[in-house]
């Protein structure tokens, strides 16, 4: 029949942290165990995954337990002493339904809702296109008038934390987007549209704002009850339509991005206890701090990057003003001691033109050097990364590292995506598989023995996490290396 045992066991409770681990197509479970009994194992395990088949057992003739598996979505039902044949053709049932036409539809129906949501979030992030998302907007059975926009961001001070969070949402189909429609349309009756990036963004429909603070508060307590997580939540509520979602977007990266002024706020609200204004400036001012950390490091990329960082800020988030622009420019110049008075900038009426020859002053900047190479990153963040480089397979801590190179929790979580392009923890997952393939390719280790030295001690998990980033399993990889 094609099918492979994943694994037994003992109870309820066993059965389903299995199940967690390995989300297998078909179920076969008593009724009557210890713990959790075969309902209830029936009913959470469809939570997770209406499309999983379960095949009940019970040594009772009892058709209300009958009746009740059968409601819940129960497969089938066999009575003991188990006969072959029957159990055979429950299995078979099983996987017609599994390869059956149903099936495919509701999964070309899922497929086709997830390729519209990806159109939405493109949208959301300034690159779809706006037309064709007002024109379909009723097709998303969503109510956008009115709703908030919440983005979801795990925090994590260890590596290991990251690494419960993590094999938490590798053990469920999509465990956190469950966990946030149960919060969501189970206990609050709202609608809600999910996306997975960097971070979880939720769209919520119309709430007044302190039963939407409420949600927020239970969608931080269910991440760290349910999956071990904690999690910061900034949201913008009252969008005036679908044409807002770009807006609300931005301002919500904003108060994630630089939520590190703020303070450790589990909950940030744009024009709730942040200021539109507010988060504006203070965006302006964490371009300057990190305008003298680029220059004093020789950074050209960096400043480049700053400068369209600036001159976007003024554009997008305050059209009536280029004092700004000229703020920034001046400041530049200031620190790359150009002999340019702020009256001459003010000479140059065309942004375009001001942003060139801000790009030629940048270019004439002396890129500061170590043993004959270009620095690449900031002060703080190459020695962290040298830090993690020596210290890859240890349980590295926030606190640990951050006091190790002088900077705060915060600022340094920012800085550190911002020059790496991932966050801390991401980087130091890629640094530990970057090491086990070595040890792969070079030695005759078991994958378990390389787990452990990379530093993880969980070697299921290493597995899961090493076919996630390399699309194959570590053996898998061996044997290429070999062949």
């Amino acid at each position: 029949m094609g099918l492979e045992l994943l694994g037994t066991a003992q109870d309820g409770e066993e059965a389903y942290k299995k199940i967690l681990e390995e989300m297998p197509d078909i179920i076969i479970s008593d009724i009557r165990m210890k713990n959790m009994d075969g309902l209830t194992l029936v009913k959470k395990v469809l939570e997770l995954s209406e499309n999983t088949k379960i095949i009940l057992m019970s040594a009772y003739a009892d058709f209300d337990y009958v009746k009740e598996a059968i409601h819940l979505g129960c497969s089938d039902y066999i009575l003991k002493p188990i006969d072959e044949l029957e159990l055979e053709r429950s299995l078979r049932s099983a996987i017609e339904q599994i390869r059956g036409k149903a099936y495919e539809k509701k999964r070309q129906e899922e497929s086709e809702e997830k390729l519209r949501l990806l159109e939405l979030f493109k949208y959301m992030r300034g690159v779809g296109n706006k037309n064709k998302i007002v024109q379909n907007k009723s097709g998303y059975g969503f109510r956008f008038e009115g709703s908030a926009l919440l983005l979801i961001q795990q925090k994590s001070d260890s590596m290991n934390e990251f690494d419960s969070a993590s094999n938490m949402e590798l053990m469920g189909d999509k465990y956190a987007a469950t966990l946030l429609r149960e919060v969501v349309w189970g206990e609050y009756h709202k609608k809600c549209l999910s996306f997975e990036d960097d971070a979880w963004l939720v769209l919520v429909e119309e709430m007044e704002e302190e039963q939407l603070l409420c949600l927020i508060r239970r969608v931080i307590a269910v991440f760290l009850s349910e999956l071990n997580m904690q999690v910061m939540v900034c949201f913008r509520r009252s969008l005036s339509g679908v044409e807002e979602l770009p807006v609300a977007y931005e301002q919500v990266i904003s108060l994630q991005k630089y939520g590190f002024y703020i303070g450790d706020e589990q909950i940030l609200g744009y024009d709730y206890n942040c200021v539109g204004q507010e988060i504006d400036e203070l965006r302006r001012l964490g371009i300057f701090r990190e305008l003298e950390q680029a220059v004093a490091s020789g950074d050209k990329e960096r400043l480049y990057g700053l400068l369209e960082e600036a001159f976007e800020l003024s554009t997008v988030y305050q059209p009536q003003a280029k004092q700004n622009i000229y703020d920034f420019c001046s400041k530049t110049l200031y620190l790359l001691k150009q002999d340019i008075s702020y009256q001459e900038l003010l000479e140059y009426q065309s942004l375009q033109e001001l942003k060139q020859f801000m790009k030629d002053a940048i270019g004439g900047l002396k890129e500061q050097t170590k043993d004959g190479e270009d620095r690449k990153y900031s002060r703080p963040i190459a020695e962290s990364l040298k830090l993690i480089e020596e210290r890859y397979n240890e349980n590295l801590s926030l606190d640990e590292i951050s006091h190790a190179i002088s900077v705060s929790k915060n600022y340094f979580c920012y800085l550190f995506k911002r020059e790496v392009g991932m966050s801390l923890w991401n980087y130091l997952t890629t640094v530990r598989l970057r090491y086990a393939k070595k040890l792969l390719e070079e030695t005759d280790l078991k994958a378990y023995e390389i787990a452990f030295l990379v530093g993880y001690d969980n070697p299921s998990y290493f597995s899961k996490v090493f076919k996630r980033q390399e699309q194959m399993t570590p053996n898998e990889c061996r044997d290429r290396t070999k062949s």
